[in-house]
């Protein structure tokens, strides 16, 4: 009996080590395979990052290639963005000027004093006329007639001025003379040319045409070489006008130059192409002030203006300042 009950335990308990044999063998396998699961997935899971790096690293390199390409556009365009934006600077200090010279020339117009007195349309200067209530451009008008060799015979030629109004004429009639002495019209207009002493700066090319020596093509010259200065500081400056002046010692003592009417040259604000318009300045001059005002900002003496260099050359000379120096303005 003992013997039987203790073969049954023994077969319980082998029953029981095969039963946890094999718990712990599956246990043991669903380890494994949870293991394989796992590193399946962190497999797939570094394969999906890889292939999203791989993603942005390529829409990288497309965006780079777009960049590169805009990058070149815009750098093949400056040179046309350059060109325009100096263009428009030209347009605009040109319409400055034209805008100055309106200016000049309304306030002229608003503040002239009619003056009516007995006048010859032959022997008349332009500022007779101008007072006399003829707008400046009628005076030019009548200055090219007489010019062309045209002569007023009578009172009523006068009439057929370009733009002249009924209501002028009728007002001027009564101080038109007409002078019939040739020689003696001949004679005034002599001593007009002799004795007339203009101001440079002032003066239209009617005027300048006054002074014996001066013609309608020289008169032009000095009025655009006046425009490129900014105005005459001395009459000793109508020889450096091209071409040459002839008879220009008997015409320099003929002017004063005021010196109220200087436009002055502001080098802190002026763009190269603006700077070298003017006669004493040259392209490596202005090229050294805007290169110096790019470096260390306004330029505020003439002794900072004397050690500009370029190519570790001075580009100023005593000679140069010295021209210079009625014209610079340091203003920023």
């Amino acid at each position: 009996m003992k013997t039987h009950l203790s073969e049954q335990l023994i077969g319980v308990i082998v029953a029981a080590l095969l039963i946890g044999a094999i718990i712990a063998c599956m246990h043991i396998m669903n380890r494994n395979d949870d293991a394989r699961r796992n590193t399946l997935a962190q497999r797939q899971h570094r394969k999906e990052v890889q292939d999203s790096l791989a993603r942005s690293a390529a829409e990288r390199d497309s965006l780079r290639l777009v960049w590169a390409k805009q990058k070149h556009e815009r750098d093949s365009l400056r040179p046309i963005w350059e060109a325009q934006r100096l263009e428009r600077e030209q347009k605009r200090a040109k319409w400055e000027r034209e805008k100055a010279i309106r200016d000049s020339v309304r306030y002229a117009q608003e503040h002239i004093e009619i003056i009516l007195q007995p006048f010859d349309p032959n022997t008349a200067d332009s500022t007779t006329l101008v007072h006399l209530g003829l707008r400046p451009w009628m005076a030019r008008s009548v200055m090219r007639y007489r010019e062309k060799g045209g002569r007023f015979r009578q009172k009523e030629d006068f009439r057929n001025v370009y733009g002249m109004t009924d209501s002028l004429y009728a007002a001027l009639e009564q101080y038109v003379q007409i002078t019939t002495d040739t020689t003696l019209a001949s004679a005034n207009i002599l001593t007009i040319k002799k004795d007339t002493i203009l101001n440079l700066n002032t003066a239209d090319t009617i005027e300048l045409c006054y002074i014996r020596g001066i013609g309608t093509y020289t008169a032009k010259n000095i009025v655009r070489y006046r425009k490129r200065l900014g105005g005459f500081v001395s009459a000793e400056q109508l020889r450096e006008i091209t071409p040459p002046i002839q008879r220009v010692d008997s015409i320099i003592p003929h002017f004063i130059a005021d010196s109220a009417h200087i436009s002055p040259l502001y080098i802190n604000r002026l763009s190269v192409d603006a700077m070298v318009r003017h006669p004493y300045l040259n392209f490596s001059q202005a090229k050294a002030i805007r290169d110096r005002r790019h470096r260390k900002g306004a330029i505020r003496s003439e002794e900072e203006l004397e050690t500009l260099k370029s190519d570790h050359q001075l580009v100023f000379t005593e000679e140069d300042l010295v021209r210079l120096r009625p014209y610079i303005s340091y203003e920023k």
